[in-house]
């Protein structure tokens, strides 16, 4: 396997298995609110619960935003931008 054969392979290992309504590269604003546009450079699981749980897994985007700043947020709270 190559380097970028092991690239491809990881990426898709952390590919959903549900669709959203967003994907990498959309550009995005929050749902019901106005305000910076982003485009989504990341999505990735993050553990959810305080209890030491391990097994709950939620999906985060990390977005960069028109002014140069990051925030994560749930897919449910971002909506593709109207071309």
């Amino acid at each position: 396997m190559t380097g970028d054969e092991k690239k491809v392979s990881k990426t898709k290992d952390l590919t959903p298995s549900f669709a959203f309504d967003v994907a990498l590269n959309d550009r995005v604003k929050r749902v019901n609110t106005e305000g910076c546009c982003g485009v989504i450079k990341e999505l990735r699981q993050e553990v959810t619960g305080s209890s030491g749980e391990t097994a709950n897994r939620a999906w985060l985007c990390k977005v960069q935003w028109d002014n140069g700043t990051f925030s994560y947020y749930s897919p449910s709270q971002l909506e593709k931008v109207k071309v």
